[in-house]
């Protein structure tokens, strides 16, 4: 449960900690795709990264018996670079370069199965519902 939580943060440094952990244990659904996951969260990589690896149909490098393992791993990450309200430096920065980002992965998520996407739907609105200061942002409960 732990390092799924920091697998979802926000922060990329957090993410990469948690990711650190999981490729130390050797998993073999992790192994093969390291490298990529590494680059989603790196700012600079990102967009280059994100388009270059297919979720999946014809072009997906994932390969059929990693993907119960592997897809629930890229979706926290995704999740977290969703979540996070900074996109690159002070330049590159800003409210719609962050939309834009949250666009791409969004839309890069409409490849997976229908499936995925609503274990991936279900799985946030839990997350949702247990985060007070989400449902402050989301909601506008702070004016209260």
């Amino acid at each position: 449960d732990l390092m799924n939580n920091f697998l979802c943060h926000k922060l990329a440094p957090v993410q990469k900690v948690a990711l650190e952990i999981l490729v130390a244990y050797k998993l073999k659904f992790i192994l093969p795709y390291k490298e990529s996951l590494f680059k989603l969260l790196e700012e600079k990589d990102f967009k280059a990264e994100l388009l270059a690896f297919p979720l999946a149909g014809e072009d997906t490098t994932i390969k059929e018996e990693h993907r119960a393992g592997f897809i629930p791993v890229i979706l926290r990450v995704l999740y977290g670079r969703l979540r996070s309200k900074k996109a690159g430096g002070k330049k590159q920065g800003g409210k719609g370069t962050v939309n834009a980002r949250r666009g791409l992965i969004l839309q890069h998520m409409m490849e997976l199965s229908e499936e995925e996407i609503t274990i991936f739907l279900i799985w946030c609105s839990e997350i949702c519902s247990l985060d007070p200061t989400w449902l402050k942002e989301k909601m506008c409960l702070n004016s209260f």
